[in-house]
């Protein structure tokens, strides 16, 4: 599955964008979007709709290309390409992570993006396939020679119930991104703790 992710994202690399649509490939299976950028445009976003095997309704996925890292493009003009993958993340699962006792898997879409080297920071935005209240997400980016989600690829800005915001490094090794979340929800140990500290008391 790590090969594969990173096939299309080498194949992405190879692509040229030839007119100003912003649909690359529309399938069932994977979406590929992109559009000229240079260092005069305003910021970005691509936005990808896409159904899951075990949802009803479309999920969404959004990548943003801040104005401060487009300013670096000067003087050339470029190019950027962002895929999506709605059923990959149910392939990539969590391993190795760091200080997490609980397993994990993917929660949203897994967003790829192709950019000029001196674009490092994009701005995502997954909606949760998955939106229990109290579930914990983390945003993580697939770190292509390690083969495993790394948490330090990104930041969390924004978690709420529908969604997730994540600020990303970009980086020839880390081109895929998405959300984890806890399979079973951290904050019901705690609760279930101080349930019985306080029944405790209370006997």
């Amino acid at each position: 599955s790590s090969d594969l992710l990173q096939s299309v994202n080498l194949f992405a690399r190879q692509l040229h964008i030839h007119n100003n649509s912003e649909n690359i490939v529309n399938e069932l299976f994977i979406q590929t979007k992109g559009f000229h950028i240079n260092h005069n445009t305003s910021e970005k976003s691509l936005n990808f709709s896409m159904s899951m095997n075990n949802t009803t309704e479309d999920i969404l996925g959004m990548v943003q290309i801040p104005r401060q890292e487009l300013r670096k493009l000067w003087p050339n003009a470029s190019q950027a390409i962002s895929i999506a993958f709605p059923t990959l993340g149910a392939i990539l699962r969590e391993a190795h992570l760091q200080n997490v006792s609980l397993p994990r898997q993917v929660n949203g879409l897994v967003l790829s993006v192709v950019l000029p080297e001196r674009l490092q920071e994009i701005i995502l935005t997954f909606e949760k396939i998955n939106k229990t209240r109290n579930a914990r997400a983390q945003c993580v980016g697939w770190h292509s020679k390690k083969r495993r989600w790394d948490e330090k690829a990104c930041q969390m800005m924004l978690d709420i119930r529908n969604e997730v915001k994540c600020r990303c490094n970009y980086t020839s090794v880390v081109m895929s991104f998405s959300i984890l979340m806890s399979s079973k929800s951290m904050t019901d140990k705690v609760l279930d703790y101080i349930t019985c500290i306080g029944l405790s008391v209370s006997i």
